[in-house]
């Protein structure tokens, strides 16, 4: 069996596709909301699906560069949720 170790990420990537869910499905989250793939930069091809935070989905754009956070969840404080946010060039981010 191979060695496997840790690595640190940079926690960006590229927004792959979006959908916008309209039924309560996500305990915490009011819809509508969207949930997107996002690609990693660190390794292309290895896609997380997560809760996509901060403008409306007529401003998402294929390709965009997005960066994780993790927040707690609202029903089990020890859990914390992945959500990504879009990186806005100008704002020192991108």
């Amino acid at each position: 069996m191979a060695d496997f170790a840790w690595e640190k990420l940079s926690g960006t990537g590229r927004l792959k596709s979006w959908t916008t869910i309209h039924i309560d499905v996500l305990p915490g989250v009011q819809p509508p909301f969207v949930i997107g793939e996002v690609e990693l930069t660190e390794q292309p091809d290895l896609i997380i699906v997560a809760h996509i935070v901060g403008p409306p989905a007529e401003m998402l754009k294929t390709d965009a560069a997005v960066k994780i956070s993790f927040v707690p969840s609202d029903t089990d404080k020890s859990v914390a949720l992945p959500e990504f946010r879009l990186l806005v060039r100008g704002a020192g981010t991108d």
